[in-house]
C-alpha cells in the first residue's frame, strides 16, 4: 500500500469500527505501527446492516484499489449507479445520466454497493493482520497526558487503555471530538475567500436525515411502484424545505432517504443499535408530492433517523496533536449522501501515508500540520458541495425554483450539442468532487514540504 515502512513505530487507538474506523486501522498498521480498534457496538450491529447501502463515488473506488481484494469486491458485490431522475410533484423535471466517457476520465465508476460487504471485507483485512478488533468497548472519556505521557481512552467498564495516538472514527456523535473542542472553540465564519461561490445554506447548523428500507416484495405488489425497483436509477423528489432520494438496495430492499436542511419535526436522533421505527403520522400527513411516494413512505419496515451538526473545525487534531478525528466526526458530510464513507477513507489513507513516513516522535506535529491543511481544504469542498445539494433541491416557489427547473427540463429533451452543454452544468460540481484525488494531494505535499522535515 506504501512505499515505506514507519522506523519510529507508535501505538494507535482508534475509537470506531466502522468504515472509516476499520479503514484507518489498516492503513496505519500497513505504515508500520501498532493498531487497537475500539467498537461500542457488537459485530452483530454491522452484519445485519442488510437494508442498507454504500455509494461509492469515483473518488472512493480509485483509492479502495489500494486494499487488497476490493476491486474483486466490486465486481461481485456491485452495482453501477447510471444516474438520477428528478421528480417534482408528480412529473419529471430532468435527469442526470452518468455516461461511460465521464467514467473513462474520472478513471473510475460510482457504485453502489451493500454496507455489510465493505465491511466484513476491511474486518477481514484487519483479522488477516492481526489488527485486534475489541467490540463491546464503548469509550466514554479520553485522557490527554503530555506529549511523552500519551494518550488513554477510557471504557464504560472503567478500563484505560493507553497508547501514543487516539484516532477518532466514531461518527457525527464522536467522544473525540468533544474531548478536542473542550479545548478548541469551532471556527464561527467559513472562509469565503477560499469558496468558489457562497451558498444560501452556509449558516445552517443542524439537518436530520432519515433512512428508510422497504421491503422490494410490498413494492412488487403495487403496479404503480414495480417500475421502480426494475432499474437502478435514482429517483428524487424535489420539494420545499426537504427531497428524497431513493433506489433499489440489493435484492431485498429498497432505501429512501429524506433529507431536512433545518429540523421540522421533533425527532430524536438515533444509533445503530437502537430498534428502528417508523415515519410518525406527522412526518407522513406533511408529505408532499406524488401519490407514489406516499405510498413507498407508508410501506417503510424501518425508519433510521440522524440529527447532523455542522462543525466547522479549523482543525482535525487537538492542540498537542494526540487526538485525530476523520470520517462523519470530522466532517460532517450529509449522512447517507454520497461522500460520507469516501471522505472517511480518504482521511484514512493520507494518515497512513504520513505515518509511514515517521522515524522520529517530534516529526508528528508537523505532519499533522500538514493533514490538517490538506484535509480542511478537502472538507470546505464538500461542504460547499452538499450545501449546494441541500440549497438546489429544496428550493421553494420562486424565481431561482423556476430556472432550476428550466434548466433541468433541457436535460430530458434530445440528446444534441446543447443538452452536452446543459449536461456539463449540472453534472459539473459532481465531477469536480469526483475528481479529487487523496492520493495525489498527500504525494504532493510530501513532495513539496513533508520530505524537508
Amino acid at each position: 500500500m506504501y512505499q515505506t515502512k514507519a522506523e519510529h513505530v507508535l501505538n494507535f487507538t482508534v475509537v470506531g469500527g466502522s468504515i472509516g474506523g476499520l479503514s484507518a486501522a489498516y492503513c496505519i498498521h500497513q505504515a508500520g505501527h501498532n493498531v487497537m480498534v475500539l467498537e461500542k457496538h457488537d459485530m452483530a450491529v454491522f452484519k445485519s446492516q442488510a437494508g442498507s447501502d454504500l455509494r461509492v463515488p469515483p473518488n472512493m473506488t480509485r483509492l479502495l484499489g489500494e486494499f487488497p481484494g476490493t476491486e474483486e469486491l466490486l465486481h461481485k458485490c456491485a452495482s453501477i449507479i447510471p444516474g438520477h431522475i428528478f421528480i417534482e410533484g408528480s412529473e419529471p423535471v430532468g435527469k442526470m445520466t452518468y455516461k461511460e466517457e465521464m467514467f473513462a476520465d474520472l478513471g473510475a465508476g460510482f457504485y453502489r454497493m451493500p454496507y455489510v460487504d465493505l465491511w466484513s471485507h476491511l474486518y477481514s483485512l484487519c483479522s488477516s493482520s492481526n489488527i485486534e478488533c475489541r467490540f463491546n468497548s464503548q469509550v466514554t472519556e479520553v485522557i490527554i497526558g503530555d506529549s511523552s505521557a500519551g494518550v488513554s481512552v477510557v471504557l464504560d467498564t472503567g478500563e484505560h487503555i493507553h497508547g501514543d495516538i487516539v484516532i477518532g472514527a466514531d461518527g457525527h456523535n464522536s467522544v473525540v471530538r468533544r474531548t478536542i473542542l473542550e479545548n478548541q472553540q469551532e471556527d464561527p465564519q467559513d472562509d469565503a475567500g477560499e469558496r468558489s461561490t457562497p451558498t444560501n445554506l452556509s449558516n445552517v447548523h443542524e439537518w436530520i436525515t432519515c433512512r428508510l428500507s422497504i421491503p422490494q416484495l410490498e413494492i412488487g405488489k403495487d403496479p404503480e411502484l414495480q417500475s421502480l425497483i426494475e432499474n437502478d436509477w435514482w429517483t428524487v423528489w424535489l420539494s420545499c424545505g426537504l427531497f428524497y432520494n431513493a433506489s433499489r438496495e440489493g435484492n431485498e430492499y429498497y432505501g429512501l432517504n429524506i433529507f431536512y436542511p433545518f429540523r421540522q419535526f421533533q425527532v430524536d436522533d438515533m444509533d445503530w443499535n437502537v430498534k428502528q421505527t417508523c415515519l410518525s403520522p406527522e412526518e407522513l400527513q406533511s408529505t408532499e408530492g406524488e401519490p407514489r411516494l406516499k405510498k413507498l413512505l407508508s410501506l417503510a419496515s424501518s425508519c433510521h433517523r440522524v440529527n447532523q451538526t455542522n462543525y466547522n473545525l479549523k482543525v482535525f487534531t487537538n492542540k498537542t496533536m494526540q487526538l485525530i478525528i476523520i470520517g462523519d466526526a470530522a466532517h460532517a458530510a450529509i449522512m447517507n449522501g454520497v461522500h460520507n464513507a469516501a471522505i472517511a477513507v480518504e482521511d484514512a489513507y493520507a494518515l497512513g501515508f504520513l505515518f509511514s513516513k515517521v522515524s522520529g516522535q517530534h516529526q508528528v506535529p508537523l505532519f499533522l500540520k500538514g493533514y490538517n491543511e490538506i484535509r480542511q481544504k478537502r472538507t470546505k469542498m464538500i461542504r460547499e458541495s452538499d450545501s449546494g445539494v441541500l440549497t438546489v433541491h429544496t428550493l421553494p416557489p420562486g424565481v431561482a425554483h423556476d430556472a432550476r427547473n428550466e434548466i433541468f427540463k433541457k436535460t430530458l429533451e434530445k440528446e444534441d450539442d446543447e443538452y452536452d452543454d446543459i449536461y456539463s452544468q449540472i453534472i459539473q460540481d459532481y465531477i469536480t468532487q469526483c475528481n479529487y484525488d487523496s492520493k495525489d494531494a498527500i504525494e504532493e505535499w510530501w513532495h513539496n514540504w513533508g520530505r524537508l522535515i
